[in-house]
Parts: structure tokens; C-alpha cells; sequence
């Protein structure tokens, strides 16, 4: 019934193997562009399988393929910020259609809007299941001929059975289902009880907290945290999903029923909350993408409430059709989208700075002479990042001296861009371009009165003997040690290891105790020391290893 569908997601699993194989561009292209068909191609048959227009709605959907793979995916193997946006615009746009498009040229009932919209959920939920089932089976069928008649099996073949089960498979089963579903009006038992008793709770604690942190700012008058806007995106989302989900069930329970009954009034104070937060954010920081897609979600968000509170024949069916409208307009309303409003605002805000802080030379250059605080120079480096991560650059390097414009990398990072600056020396500056490197000596094996060596670089797990055992990552060490556990945070230790072996060849150890045991700590280690905010601190990057030497004490 889907052969179209089938075969995109056969072309879709083939072509991440062969990319495995032969890495290039194309097959990542076509692995996309499948991936894609395989939601807005099930959405067309879905909706025009007998309808007199099918050539013509398969030809615009082959139209709109083509485009994606030409135009969408140019950049597909160096991405943007805003690269990436428009390929989860066209995906989640091309799932949204799937679960209306069909509605749009028959008026069918809510109550069977809803049953179909149903089934694309449970479908796809038991379709991963059953996949992951029988992956997992056919694994372990093929460890088991290895195992009991001496067969090799090249790894490979494991991970490439994973991958087309999962991507061919999953949509195989999920066609089948969706072949032989039938319109069936009876809830869900699991569903009822998943909707009721875990997903409602959830979403009134959640709410709860919301409110609470709301009274908390009445009540001390200061502005929200930025953390709040996830808070209540995560309220509401939860609730419009909690909301389709007990739609149609007459049965629920008194205190389901009056919950949804106040629901889209409840989230009216939180919206004021929402956007208060993120103007706030703007007019401080001025729009990003990200902040544009929060202030367009604050929107929808009140479109959908104020639409259901004083639409007394609100169809379910405008959630998904709105959300789907919203997405096409924040990538592509002209002058109106993410990308042309956020590098608008930047632009301005980039001047402003500027012009405040009387760094711009009669001719419209950056006077980069000038002495200016870290803070301020931090703050005109972002804007610049931002811009020429934006295609932007003939914008940053317009205000640029050509000289200086040599010396510009061709993908500056945002340190780059501050080391152009004249910083205060009273002001937070960093004393070097780059990340300063301090190296494990090789002097550690002098220490043998030590029982145990241990290099920590990522996570891993050492059992000493029958009672004690080592846990350690790149934050901490733990120690278990005669049912005890012992936690030792070493962050102070590595401060205090660069401030002892800055510009020396052999390098010192830092001594610490843990429980039973004492412990010597060396550590490989990027670092930039900046001075100003007293006292001096350094900033250590995460990519750092150490080195630790452990005895009983």
C-alpha cells in the first residue's frame, strides 16, 4: 500500500550505511532528503491516495524534495546555527502534516481526528518496540552462532543490522499498522491510566512549582530568572499534550475533568510570567534565534488558550495546523523570520555599542586603540561572532580597518575577536590568546611508594579489593571503603596545581587526603588566568586529564 514510503526508507537506511563506508556529502544529502519523503510522502498518500489531484500532490511533494536536497542542504556538511533551525523547521513541519493534512479536504468528526491522530501515536510507539525486540533477538542469534560454532562476525555488521532494522524496519511495521487500523472509538485502558495518574500529577506538581516561583517574584518584586521561561515552556507543552490526550474520554476522573476545565485559564498568569522574561532577556541582550522561537512560542502558546476559552466550537485540530503556520513563518516571512529579525537586532545592538563606548574613527572604523573593560570588549566580540556566524562578515568587516581585517581568521572564534581590543589592565583581561598548556612531567613513576596509578580522562570504575573501590570522572574521585564512601572534588587542587607549575619543566604534585587513603595529583591541563575580579581565578577547560597516585595511609 505505501511502495513510495518503502522506498525512501530503504534509500534512507542503505545511504547512512555506504556514508559509513565512503563518508561524503551526497549520501548524507540523500540520507536527509529520505528521511524527510518517508513523514511528507506518508502524509500525501495518507491524504490523496484516491483523490483525482494524486499525480499532482506526489509531483509537489517531489518538487519540494528537490529543493530541500539542492537549496536546504547546501551546508549540510558544515552547519550553521541557522542551517540547522531551517532542517528541524522542514522535519517538524513535515510530521505536523502528517497529522493534519488529511482533515483538511474532508470534514470529518473531532472524535475521529483525534481516534486517527491516536493511532500514528500508538503505531509508531509499538513499532519501535517491536523493532527494538526483534534487533535485539537477531543480535544475539548472531552472538550465539558466533560463539557456539566459532563464526566471525564483523562488528560492522551488528551496528549496519541496527540501523536498517531501525529505519526500514521500524517503518515497515508502523505501514502494516497503519493498514489494518480501524476506526475504533474505545480508550486505551494503558493510556487512560498513563493520562490520569502519572502524566496529570506531573503536570499539576509542575504547575504547582510555576506558581510558587511566580508568588516568589510578586512577592520580592525582582525579574524572573531566565530558567523560568523552560519552566513554563515545559508547563505548557505538557498540558497541550495532556489535553489532547483526555479529550475524548468521558469516563475520567472528577478532579481530570475540572483540571482541563481551568487548564487554558491557568496558564494565563504564567504567560505574563513567560513574557516578561523573555522581553526582559531582549531588551537587554536583543533577539537571537533562540530568543525569537521563545517569544513565538509565548505567542502561540496564547493563540491556543484564548482560542479554546472563546471558541465554544474549538476544534483540537487547530493545534497542530497552527503550530505548523507558526513554524513556516518563523523561517520564511520575509523580513519577519528568525534570521533576518535576530541579525537585525544584532546589527543594531553591534552600533549602539559601539558608538556608546566612542569606538568608531570619523570614517565608521573600530577604533581598537581605545582602551575599553573586558566586560564591554566580551560584549562587542559576541555581536561580532554572532554576525559573521550569520553570513554577516562583509557587515563586521565593514567596520574594520583593511589592515586589520588581515590579520582576522577565517572562522574567528569569539576570543579572537576580544584579543583585537585594548583592555584595561585594571579590568578582567586574559593573559594570553590561547589556552596556556601545563603538561603531566614525566617524573611521576619516582612516586613508587604508591599502591595505586590512576589516569582519569573520562569515566571509569577500579575495584581495589572485596571491600573497597575507586569512581572516578573528569570532576571527581569517590572512594568506597569499608562500607563508606568517600567524595573528594579535586577542582580546588588543579587551581592550585597550575599556580605551582606555571612556566616550570618539572612539575609538582598537589597531596590531598580521601578516607584511608593520601593522594598526589598531577593533571594535563588547559587554562586561562584572568585577573581583575579579585581574586585571580583561572578558567580551566573541561578537556583535561589528570594523573593520581593513591596509598593507604
Amino acid at each position: 500500500h505505501y511502495p513510495l514510503i518503502l522506498l525512501f526508507a530503504f534509500i534512507s537506511a542503505i545511504s547512512i550505511i555506504f556514508n559509513h563506508e565512503y563518508p561524503n556529502k551526497y549520501t548524507i544529502k540523500i540520507f536527509i532528503t529520505a528521511c524527510l519523503g518517508i513523514s511528507l510522502f506518508f502524509a500525501l498518500q495518507t491524504t490523496f491516495e484516491k483523490h483525482k489531484y494524486k499525480f499532482l500532490a506526489y509531483s509537489f511533494g517531489g518538487i519540494l524534495l528537490a529543493i530541500f536536497y539542492l537549496f536546504i542542504l547546501d551546508n549540510v556538511h558544515t552547519p550553521k546555527s541557522y542551517d540547522i533551525i531551517i532542517y528541524i523547521a522542514w522535519f517538524l513541519s513535515s510530521f505536523l502534516i502528517v497529522s493534519f493534512l488529511p482533515f483538511i479536504f474532508n470534514r470529518w468528526k473531532e472524535d475521529y481526528f483525534w481516534e486517527y491522530n491516536k493511532n500514528l501515536f500508538i503505531n509508531i510507539l509499538l513499532s519501535f518496540i517491536f523493532v527494538g525486540i526483534f534487533t535485539i533477538g537477531i543480535i544475539f542469534s548472531l552472538l550465539s552462532i558466533s560463539y557456539l560454532f566459532n563464526v566471525e562476525f564483523a562488528s560492522k555488521i551488528y551496528s549496519y543490522f541496527s540501523v536498517f532494522s531501525l529505519i526500514f524496519g521500524s517503518c515497515f511495521i508502523f505501514l502494516n499498522l497503519s493498514c489494518n487500523q480501524h476506526k475504533n472509538t474505545q480508550y486505551p485502558v494503558l493510556l487512560k491510566f498513563f493520562t490520569q495518574f502519572i502524566l496529570i500529577p506531573l503536570l499539576i506538581i509542575y504547575g504547582g512549582i510555576s506558581y510558587l516561583y511566580g508568588i516568589k517574584i510578586l512577592f520580592l518584586w525582582e525579574l524572573p530568572r531566565g530558567m523560568v521561561s523552560f519552566m513554563i515552556m515545559i508547563y505548557c507543552s505538557m498540558g497541550i499534550f495532556a489535553f489532547l490526550l483526555v479529550h475524548p474520554l468521558k469516563d475520567a476522573k472528577v478532579w481530570v475533568r475540572f483540571f482541563f476545565k481551568i487548564f487554558h485559564y491557568s496558564i494565563l498568569p504564567l504567560l505574563i510570567l513567560l513574557f516578561t522574561a523573555i522581553l526582559t532577556r531582549i531588551s537587554d541582550y536583543n533577539i537571537t534565534e533562540f530568543r525569537y522561537f521563545v517569544l513565538l512560542y509565548a505567542i502561540w502558546i496564547s493563540f491556543i488558550c484564548f482560542y479554546f476559552i472563546f471558541n465554544k466550537k474549538a476544534h483540537i485540530k487547530i493545534i497542530p495546523i497552527s503550530l505548523f503556520c507558526f513554524i513556516i513563518f518563523s523561517i520564511y516571512a520575509p523580513f519577519l523570520n528568525s534570521f533576518s529579525l535576530s541579525k537585525y537586532s544584532q546589527k543594531l545592538a553591534f552600533e549602539r555599542v559601539l558608538t556608546e563606548h566612542g569606538l568608531l574613527k570619523d570614517n565608521g572604523k573600530i577604533d581598537f586603540n581605545k582602551e575599553i573593560s573586558y566586560e564591554t570588549a566580551e560584549n562587542i566580540a559576541s555581536k561580532m561572532e554572532f554576525l559573521y556566524n550569520h553570513n554577516e562578515d562583509n557587515f563586521v568587516l565593514n567596520h574594520i580597518e583593511k589592515e586589520e581585517q588581515k590579520k582576522l581568521k577565517k572562522s574567528p572564534r569569539h576570543q579572537d575577536f576580544i584579543d583585537y581590543f585594548n583592555i584595561k589592565e585594571n579590568e578582567s583581561d586574559i593573559s594570553n590568546s590561547e589556552y596556556s598548556k601545563i603538561s603531566i612531567s614525566r617524573n611521576i613513576p619516582l612516586y613508587k611508594n604508591y599502591d595505586y596509578y590512576i589516569e582519569i580522562n573520562y569515566d571509569n570504575y577500579i575495584s581495589i579489593n572485596d571491600k573497597d573501590s575507586i569512581l572516578y570522572n573528569d570532576k571527581e574521585i569517590i572512594i568506597k571503603s569499608n562500607n563508606k564512601e568517600y567524595k573528594y572534588i579535586f577542582e580546588n587542587e588543579l587551581k592550585e596545581y597550575i599556580k605551582k607549575n606555571e612556566n616550570k619543566n618539572d612539575n609538582a604534585p598537589v597531596s590531598f587526603i580521601l578516607g584511608d587513603y593520601e593522594g598526589l595529583l598531577f593533571s594535563d591541563i588547559y587554562y586561562n588566568k584572568k585577573k581583575g575580579k579579585s581574586p585571580l581565578y583561572y578558567d580551566i577547560q573541561s578537556e583535561y586529564s589528570a594523573t593520581i597516585l593513591l596509598k593507604k595511609r
